[in-house]
């Protein structure tokens, strides 16, 4: 790893200067809005914030704590720059690259020495470990794109070919296969209350977005929805562009879920590093955390799973199965089927 990361010296220098800067901007044509606007920059910065996870646990091995940890602020603003774009696939990749920033901190922690306290005070590991990137914007993004393929199906822009292309890649629906090819009469005839369907899920997902309820309501309105979507499709048009959206809401849980855990690790190492005993419960911490911080984003009312394992401290939520699995399993350990635990681990 290291000689990797010594070739890539120069990238690393240009990617900590690029997120230390106060904004950043790209052009987009948003009257026009179009996939390519994006996608080959998520997977770059996806692999800016894995070049960061690398140098950040190389430079908390060395001892370089506050190295690693201004690292670990530059890998979740890479994350946050990605979720700035209001599409849910950059609000995805966001969460991902957010995710890699949380279980990094994990590894990091069990390295602060005395002097790196205050660390744990600054404005940036605050942001890490409370605030989640807003979701409600990357619904209207969605919807955006939405009515601009709805556009391009009123002035014949978007014709059978098209059509045919993204049916090819749905569930079989019979009544499709024998609509497409009347797109004609579909404008005249089935085009406005296809549209109108669509605006209102499109409004139901916002307004889930945007509200606070606990994931297993959500959840139950999601799978509604869908199960709607799927039985009573308002049109053609709807059932071709309108995305699975109940997975956003578990993702956008699972990040909250790693939040909340670092947030105890925080608070666990803290109190290492003042009274050299680490506790292993949310009973043993000497500085409680004030509800939701410690509150199981996947249940109504339960707290996170806190306990220790032979080697290693574990902070988790029982995930979307609302069952404790014994905690996500240990790095490169074989996955256990059923097991949805999300949460961190930090080594003792």
């Amino acid at each position: 790893m290291t000689d990797l990361l010594a070739r890539h010296a120069a990238t690393l220098d240009l990617i900590r200067r690029a997120a230390d800067r106060d904004t950043c901007r790209f052009q987009r044509d948003w009257t026009r809005p179009s996939i390519d606007m994006l996608l080959p920059e998520m997977q770059s910065l996806r692999t800016a914030a894995r070049l960061l996870v690398l140098d950040a646990r190389r430079e908390a091995a060395d001892g370089n704590a506050a190295d690693a940890l201004h690292d670990v602020a530059r890998i979740q603003r890479i994350g946050r720059h990605s979720a700035s774009e209001p599409l849910l696939i950059s609000n995805l990749v966001g969460l991902a690259i957010d995710a890699m920033a949380l279980e990094t901190f994990a590894k990091v922690l069990p390295t602060l020495k005395t002097n790196d306290l205050t660390a744990l005070d600054s404005s940036d590991i605050r942001d890490l470990v409370t605030t989640p990137p807003a979701m409600a914007s990357h619904y209207y993004g969605e919807e955006a794109f939405g009515l601009s393929t709805f556009a391009d199906m009123a002035d014949s822009r978007f014709g059978v070919a098209n059509a045919l292309e993204m049916f090819a890649n749905q569930p079989q629906r019979p009544f499709l296969s024998r609509i497409l090819p009347l797109t004609l009469l579909y404008r005249v005839f089935f085009l406005e209350a296809d549209l109108t369907g669509y605006r209102s899920i499109m409004r139901k997902y916002q307004q889930l977005a945007a509200g606070s309820e606990p994931y297993p309501e959500v959840k139950k309105k999601t799978d509604a929805m869908e199960k709607e979507l799927w039985d009573r499709s308002p049109g053609m048009m709807t059932s071709l562009i309108m995305p699975a959206l109940g997975g956003v809401f578990r993702a956008q849980a699972q990040n909250v879920a790693r939040q909340r855990a670092a947030s105890a690790l925080v608070a666990a190492t803290r109190q290492r590093l003042e009274t050299e005993t680490t506790p292993t419960t949310f009973e043993e911490l000497s500085t409680k955390l004030v509800p939701p911080a410690s509150r199981d984003p996947f249940t109504a009312d339960r707290p996170l799973v806190m306990k220790q394992t032979d080697d290693a401290l574990l902070v988790y939520s029982v995930g979307p199965d609302g069952e404790d699995d014994g905690g996500p399993p240990a790095p490169g350990a074989e996955k256990v089927e059923g097991n949805d635990d999300v949460g961190l681990r930090m080594a003792l």
